[in-house]
């Protein structure tokens, strides 16, 4: 068993693809075909449920698979520490997100401190953040999905209190707060089912007892204040979107039943080393959030 049966055996894995992964390695797919052959050979486990052309990562494969994630992440780690041991950690920081209007600024205020700083940044959903923990490929990630995971270290940033909007025409309009199901018979503009947000807010309607009326799905969540502003429907926007965002036709309503917030947090592998500038940057987000609330 070699490092590159192990590092062609997690791309196998990751794609669950022969085609797709030799394509990702650049290499021949007989080739990979053979080398995931002889890995199974030795550890005389199956790795992999074969139906003709299409491969599927079975219980050992499953196992497997953990373990070699954390070998590489270990051996990032070590990595990372011996650069900085030496005086050549890279100023570097990469973070995954979802989506937060505020992190702009946040790096805008930590860079004046830090100007040096590098980030890498990408938006993705909460399975695929606990993914990129767990394999080491992100030092931080900021989610309002709390992570509870063995391994994975959690701290809440702020609760974030959600709104109903409506346009300034609206019949509500002159309301400071509703009940959440005086806005049963709304037209809702809203994401796509599969993000997060939605997901949250479907999960409100259904405790306030309705499934909402979805007038209008998009996929840009920057645009929805405009549906509302032409009277189209009402929506869900979450405080600190308001705070930071100057939307002159719309008018946020407190929901006062049920409790409507998000938990804005942010989370890393516990056992992965991190730079000192990583470390920084943690404690500068905690301290920047403090602030604000």
């Amino acid at each position: 068993m070699d490092f590159l049966q192990l590092r062609y055996f997690q791309t196998v894995a990751d794609f669950e693809h022969m085609t797709r992964a030799a394509k990702e390695l650049t290499i021949a797919q007989p080739s990979l075909s053979q080398t995931i052959s002889r890995l199974e050979e030795e550890l005389g486990f199956s790795l992999f449920d074969r139906e003709g052309r299409n491969i599927k990562l079975n219980q050992f494969g499953k196992i497997f698979l953990k373990g070699v994630d954390k070998a590489f992440s270990e051996l990032e780690s070590a990595k990372l520490e011996m650069a900085e041991l030496a005086g050549e950690s890279r100023n570097q920081i990469s973070l995954s997100v979802m989506h937060i209007p505020l992190l702009p600024n946040i790096i805008s205020q930590f860079r004046k401190t830090y100007p040096f700083v590098n980030f890498q940044v990408s938006m993705h959903s909460p399975l695929r953040l606990v993914e990129q923990l767990e394999k080491g490929e992100i030092d931080l990630c900021v989610t309002y999905f709390p992570i509870e995971k063995e391994g994975i270290s959690w701290i809440n940033l702020m609760e974030d209190e959600v709104f109903i909007v409506v346009p300034d025409t609206h019949h509500l309009a002159r309301r400071d707060s509703i009940q959440l199901k005086e806005v049963a018979d709304e037209q809702f503009i809203h994401r796509e089912p599969t993000n997060p947000f939605r997901m949250l807010t479907d999960g409100f309607c259904e405790k306030a007892g309705f499934t909402p009326k979805i007038a209008f799905e998009l996929e840009e969540p920057g645009s929805i204040h405009h549906y509302v502003e032409e009277g189209l429907g009402v929506s869900f926007l979450t405080e600190h979107t308001l705070r930071y965002s100057h939307y002159e036709k719309i008018v946020p309503l407190h929901i006062e039943q049920p409790v409507c917030t998000r938990t804005i947090g942010m989370a890393w592998k516990t056992e992965r080393y991190t730079s000192k500038v990583v470390r920084e940057f943690r404690e500068f987000m905690i301290g920047y959030f403090k602030e604000l609330s």
